[in-house]
């Protein structure tokens, strides 16, 4: 199998231990470890096939040398969607943010060897798929994230999650 790879936002150290300490705690509460299978992170772009790894990783490293680092602003409260078995941290659609991901996505098209549709609603996902009908929202740890770089996620082979590649400085 050809790798496949997703693009991610994934938190800073400080950040995502606070985030991954309440993801932990509510993926106990509903017996859900599918979340805690990969890093915390907000997707970008789904998974995909490359055609050029290298070709790709430069373009990719030429766009983000181009970006704006952002301020990624956050739910003060953790949000659950019962009938969706989902609970996660919303992060605000800025036009900034709304633009980079459509300006990541033509990138990602000229490279990957499938076109595949995903769906881009701004979030961290803290548990799915579980029964979240007993949750309550919960204070969320933190109210900005710093976001000055992406992350490259890789999966190897069929049936193994993805995991952390590389991150991408943005600047």
């Amino acid at each position: 199998m050809a790798p496949r790879y997703q693009i991610f936002f994934v938190p800073h150290l400080k950040d995502r231990t606070k985030i991954s300490d309440l993801r932990n705690n509510l993926c106990k509460k509903c017996n859900s470890t599918k979340a805690l299978q990969y890093p915390v992170h907000m997707s970008f772009i789904g998974g995909t096939k490359i055609k050029n790894y290298r070709d790709f990783e430069d373009d990719l490293k030429k766009f983000c040398s181009k970006e704006k680092k952002q301020i990624l602003k956050t739910g003060k409260y953790t949000e659950i969607v019962k009938k969706r078995g989902w609970s996660g941290i919303h992060i605000e659609p800025t036009k900034e943010l709304l633009r980079f991901r459509k300006k990541l996505r033509a990138l990602v098209g000229k490279h990957t060897l499938e076109r595949r549709a995903m769906r881009f609603i701004p979030h961290i996902t803290l548990v799915f798929p579980a029964d979240v009908s007993k949750l309550k929202k919960i204070k969320n740890p933190v109210q900005n994230l710093l976001m000055d770089r992406i992350t490259i996620a890789k999966k190897e082979e069929s049936g193994v999650p993805y995991r952390i590649y590389k991150h991408i400085k943005i600047d």
